[in-house]
């Protein structure tokens, strides 16, 4: 924020009261102590404070909020000392930037050795923390608490309610100094690693239910806490190969349903190349990494990596990770048709394994992915019964993410067999399932889904509008997954492709739309 407009010093208490400095000076006040007033004896110390302090609402802040227990004039007092002090030593920063870090300094020094501790060590986190996040790190005990409430009254700390929780947030440049703290004392590499295993567990813990019925409430969750996710496997990175591969296992997930795909390719490179002791836990990297290629349409690369897992699970003797790495490596197979009947064969094994074991999650997915790979091959015959099966089992199960899936293959067997009512309503549905959970790849996939149907409709302008848009989706998240399946729609596609000529505006039109304006365009049908 620019610097507010400072006083006239020698202007009497009611001209100063209407200066935007110390207006902001008093509100704070007022609000540290209700019955803080400008008066004849302070006005002078609160615009010199003011004037001291350049102007700057984080600075002012800072200093208002220490008329709890000092008088305008004795903050003036101690306040001009730090700034002389750090004038003296740091010549090389900008005015502006040494006032403000003064102002932070003073407000520091002020603070007893506990809750110093507690302020460097919150530096921990990224973009802010739930309590729950900050005593696992932090501690339980009723310091932190305490300690929380006097950084929050002292402006060092913001405090927010979301859904019901406080979260507590640093300013960017009062974590910087935080951070100085924080690395300049022998505690650092204790809160980090404590930082990361809280991060690790809080995305370990979520992974198995971010398909189910709290999906959108656990990846607006994660979606939150982003920043501390990276923060945490960067450490790790560099710290904790244990801990680096399995937040990346736990992570991808979140990461295709958001739209952070090529972000965790990129992350996912550098754990993969880290030493490792336990096979599990590479095992448990890969697992996410095969699948953050396949949504990015790399086969290969998919093909590669679900590979090795399937080889380190054989090895361990895991016949739950053999069944799960067989259906995962099937894919990779039958989306890009270079070997369907492959496909077929390793979802089989995989559907016998996941019986055997009685994992009925694992039974509709296998269901599910049988029916894709018939699909590929038209044994629609089969495919269709088993693809009803599928549904059944995920609306018993509450599978949200595997019932979106799974209508969207129906769509396309719909399709395929002239039944463009029945494929539009499980679009629709699919859609709703994905748009909810703020699924940004599904979302991608069901639009190039509508485009089609709309082209086979003989609706061009519809399906221009819904493909330039779903190219548009595609792009931001990096989910090239849709320009696979999208050539199993070869008819469809090629009218598409045809009509854009033609349909310029439509296409424009389209790759100006919202996500959220492409997504009603789809469920107003």
């Amino acid at each position: 924020m620019p610097p507010l407009a400072l006083p006239d010093p020698a202007a009497g208490p009611e001209v100063l009261a209407q200066s935007e400095a110390v207006r902001l000076f008093v509100e704070r006040a007022i609000a540290i102590k209700p019955d803080f007033r400008v008066t004849p004896a302070n006005a002078r110390a609160i615009a010199e404070i003011c004037a001291r302090l350049d102007g700057l609402p984080l600075a002012i802040e800072l200093a208002a909020a220490r008329v709890k227990i000092l008088p305008p004039e004795a903050i003036l007092q101690r306040l001009a000392h730090t700034l002389d002090l750090l004038s003296a030593g740091a010549r090389d920063l900008p005015d502006r930037q040494r006032t403000l870090r003064g102002a932070i300094e003073w407000s520091y020094d002020l603070l007893d050795e506990p809750t110093q501790a507690l302020f460097a060590s919150l530096a921990a986190f990224a973009g802010g923390a739930w309590l729950r996040e900050i005593e696992a790190v932090c501690g339980r005990d009723g310091d932190v608490l305490d300690g929380l409430s006097t950084l929050v009254d002292h402006s060092l700390l913001r405090q927010r309610e979301i859904d019901g929780e406080p979260r507590f947030v640093m300013l960017v440049t009062i974590r910087e100094y935080a951070l100085e703290r924080l690395t300049s004392g022998t505690d650092a590499e204790v809160v980090r690693r404590r930082h990361a295993e809280t991060y690790l567990a809080l995305a370990a813990g979520m992974q198995p239910q971010l398909t189910g019925p709290r999906q959108r409430e656990l990846l607006d969750r994660l979606q939150r806490d982003h920043d501390n996710l990276r923060a945490a496997t960067e450490w790790a990175i560099g710290r904790d190969s244990r801990i680096a591969l399995r937040l990346v296992g736990s992570m991808w997930r979140f990461w295709q349903m958001r739209g952070h795909l090529n972000e965790a390719e990129a992350v996912l490179r550098r754990v993969l190349a880290l030493p490792h002791a336990d096979d599990a836990d590479r095992l448990h990297a890969l697992d996410g990494a095969g699948g953050v290629a396949y949504w990015q349409g790399d086969m290969l690369r998919a093909r590669a990596r679900y590979q090795e897992a399937l080889d380190l699970a054989s090895h361990r003797g895991d016949r739950a990770q053999v069944a799960e790495q067989k259906y995962n490596l099937s894919f990779t197979y039958q989306v890009d048709t270079s070997d369907v009947p492959r496909a077929v064969a390793l979802l089989e094994e995989a559907l016998a394994a996941f019986r055997e074991v009685g994992n009925r999650a694992g039974v509709a997915k296998g269901l599910w992915g049988l029916s894709y790979a018939l699909y590929q091959i038209d044994d629609r015959e089969r495919a269709r019964p088993m693809l009803g099966e599928c549904i059944a089992l995920m609306r018993e199960l509450d599978d949200r993410f595997g019932l979106a899936w799974a209508l969207h293959a129906q769509a396309l067997l719909d399709m395929k067999d002239g039944r463009y009512d029945g494929a539009g309503a499980g679009i629709s549905e699919s859609m709703r399932i994905f748009a909810d959970a703020g699924d940004v790849s599904g979302v991608t996939l069901l639009l190039m889904d509508s485009a089609m149907l709309a082209a086979l409709r003989g609706d061009l302008d519809r399906a221009v509008r819904l493909f330039a848009a779903a190219e548009k989706v595609r792009d931001e998240s990096g989910a090239r997954l849709a320009n696979v399946i999208e050539t199993w729609q070869l008819p469809a596609a090629d009218l598409i492709r045809a009509a854009t000529a033609q349909l310029g505006e439509a296409r424009e039109e389209g790759r100006r739309m919202s996500r959220d304006e492409a997504i009603a365009l789809v469920l107003e049908a």
